[in-house]
């Protein structure tokens, strides 16, 4: 995870990120993150929660929560399986990154 973290913090941030976000630097790392995920993942969808994203980002696992909603309304997340429900109990929740 740090490899991919660091990868997205160094690298190019996605075009939609700078556009939608452009003064919130932890958004644009975090659509950049979802990226790299996503590109390790391939054709599946990769998970991360709330937690780790907070943690890599300096924030609150809640307000990482809001990001992932704000990125799932502007389209750029699309959730595969919700984590934390009854049938997926003790897993993050499963996104495809759709940004680019």
């Amino acid at each position: 995870m740090m490899e991919i973290f660091r990868r997205a913090v160094e690298g190019d941030r996605p075009p939609i990120a700078m556009t939608k976000y452009p003064e919130n630097e932890r958004l644009q790392i975090l659509v950049s993150l979802c990226r790299e995920l996503q590109r390790a993942a391939g054709d599946q969808p990769f998970f991360l929660s709330t937690r780790t994203a907070g943690r890599l980002l300096s924030a609150s696992h809640t307000e990482a929560g809001r990001w992932f909603f704000l990125l799932e309304s502007d389209g750029i997340l699309e959730v595969k399986a919700k984590g934390g429900t009854h049938e997926n109990p003790r897993n993050a929740t499963r996104f495809r990154y759709l940004g680019d």
